[in-house]
């Protein structure tokens, strides 16, 4: 679900989190700050009416939000493993070391010449990083990253 709204409205101050964040609003949402005044909420498959709802309720009478329901609008992957921040480093210009983009951060940067949302997302310390990709020009892609061991969580975010 994408959540466009005021940075400083009703909506951002219930938000979990600010713009190049990213955070958990529960067991199975991920929230991400992927602009300035743009959020971007992350559910399981299925999930959609109940992230517009869960949305909607922040929304104040006096705000203009608009939310669009992105489920077949974009892809959702992730990458784990010891090389795939090396991987991801070949395809985009950021720099992944922890120190530079530490868990739950998030950015929007060039990936494969697509232009792509990138989410650092720790299930369990130390598997690391997620991220979902859209070309504003029309072709949908996605690519996720993680330097460490993979996860055994065995939750399936999607848009």
């Amino acid at each position: 679900m994408l959540v466009h709204a005021d940075w400083d409205g009703g909506y951002a101050g219930a938000a979990v989190v600010g713009f190049g964040h990213a955070g958990h609003v529960d067991d199975d949402v991920l929230e991400i700050g992927s602009g300035v005044g743009e959020w971007l909420l992350l559910g399981p498959a299925g999930s959609a009416g109940a992230l517009m709802d869960r949305a909607s309720a922040s929304i104040g009478d006096d705000d203009f939000v608009s939310l669009v329901d992105l489920t077949h609008g974009r892809a959702l992957v992730r990458l784990t493993g010891d090389d795939a921040s090396r991987v991801l480093s070949k395809l985009c210009g950021i720099d992944l070391a922890d120190e530079v983009t530490p868990n739950l951060r998030a950015f929007r940067s060039s990936v494969a010449k697509v232009v792509t949302d990138v989410v650092r997302d720790d299930f369990d310390a130390p598997a690391r990083t997620c991220c979902t990709a859209n070309d504003r020009q029309g072709s949908t892609c996605s690519t996720c990253s993680s330097t460490l061991a993979p996860s055994s969580d065995s939750r399936s975010p999607a848009a």
